[in-house]
């Protein structure tokens, strides 16, 4: 399975080419889902918006409903500590959302991860990174 990070998710829903190209060349080969904290960062930034029209909202739902969103859980959860207590003693440092995406996304086998922000994700063993 490959992830949709929360940045790919707003490009797409733009109609940004780059990520409807992407998403359509993978969906090919690979399953495809995102974890319950990029649907919710997409969700609560959409309805963020002053002027949310009804059919951008039944679009989204439709789209998530479509896709495996995977569970924050307490074995995600005790990965996401253990992947940041690697990254402490390296020095390194990454948002905690991202912990909690990569803790999910390990937790049930996914190791790649689509988005913009490459930056944390790199940063973690066991997931790739793919840019669009």
């Amino acid at each position: 399975m490959i992830c949709l990070d929360s940045c790919f998710l707003v490009d797409f829903f733009r109609g940004d080419i780059s990520a409807v190209s992407k998403l359509r060349d993978v969906a090919r080969n690979e399953s495809i889902g995102t974890t319950a904290i990029n649907a919710a960062e997409f969700l609560l930034g959409m309805y963020s918006a002053r002027n949310i029209r009804r059919e951008h909202a039944i679009r989204a739902f439709d789209f998530f409903d479509g896709i495996e969103v995977l569970d924050l859980d307490m074995i995600s959860i005790i990965k996401s500590c253990g992947l940041k207590e690697g990254l402490m003693k390296k020095g390194k440092v990454i948002n905690q959302n991202d912990l909690l995406i990569a803790g999910i996304m390990l937790k049930n086998g996914c190791n790649m991860i689509i988005t913009r922000d490459t930056k944390d994700f790199d940063k973690i063993q066991g997931i790739k990174a793919v840019t669009y």
